[in-house]
């Protein structure tokens, strides 16, 4: 599977408080372990049939065992072995599923800045603010795209058992456990960032954070507040604007002298 051309720029929708303000001044990231998610079916809801092991995937799961154990294969039958994987693979999926939802951190972004409900719920109410990244540098350019489904993933049991955990996205263990939502949620546009450690902060340095986006009821003082946070810094600020005669925002690019 190749890899979803990025968008060239990321963002991020938050409030603003003591942490993202120290964040921001700080160029960091939470990352979170993925069962700490907001939707309950997100990184939860898939199904593996540990019970079903096809015609075409029995080859690949035959290569996989002679790998690991040459003589099992000579000392089994093809029936005895596919029963043997029947038991490895229900003893493997609550290993697997514990792997990608408790022991990986994942940031989310959205490929949006003028998503209504996406400043409605992630941004107080319009009142916080958007970071802009670009994504052709690190992290940001590792970010792999959400899909959305109207039913939970099926998970092919040979790629339970024989599937490591990477952040390769044509990995379909990822792609299952972690980079698919119910497309009630597809507004949202979202990518997302792996790291190897769930729920701690990540460092992205100076550059990749191209601007800053105030929310359509920001107050000016919290306004002044970010201006002081980044001055100096090479970050386009931008006020959202409401529409008067649609449901839409628009963004415009503006320039504060917060006070000496």
């Amino acid at each position: 599977m190749s890899k979803t051309p990025l968008h060239q720029r990321l963002y991020k929708y938050q409030p603003i408080n003591a942490q993202t303000l120290t964040n921001l001044r700080r160029a960091q990231i939470w990352f979170s372990a993925p069962s700490n998610v907001n939707d309950p079916y997100d990184c939860a809801a898939w199904i593996a049939q540990t019970d079903e092991v096809s015609e075409t995937d029995f080859p690949r799961l035959l290569a996989y065992v002679q790998g690991r154990d040459p003589a099992l294969t000579a000392r089994l039958t093809h029936d005895q072995l596919r029963e043997a994987f029947i038991s490895s693979a229900r003893k493997v999926y609550p290993e697997q599923r514990t792997i990608q939802r408790e022991q990986r951190g994942i940031a989310c972004f959205s490929a949006t800045v003028t998503e209504i409900m996406m400043w409605s719920h992630y941004a107080d109410g319009h009142r916080g603010f958007c970071l802009e990244f670009d994504t052709t540098q690190l992290p940001f350019n590792r970010a792999l795209e959400v899909i959305y489904v109207d039913s939970p993933p099926v998970l092919n049991p040979v790629d339970v058992l024989v599937q490591d955990a990477s952040d390769d996205e044509s990995n379909e263990l990822l792609r299952a456990f972690v980079l698919t939502k119910a497309r009630c949620w597809s507004y949202e546009q979202e990518w997302r960032l792996m790291h190897a450690d769930p729920n701690r902060l990540y460092g992205y340095g100076d550059g990749p954070l191209t601007g800053i986006y105030f929310g359509a009821e920001m107050p000016f003082a919290h306004k002044e507040i970010i201006s002081l946070v980044t001055r100096g810094a090479s970050i386009q600020l931008h006020e959202m604007k409401r529409d008067t005669r649609s449901f839409t925002l628009h963004s415009q690019a503006v320039t504060y002298t917060p006070p000496a």
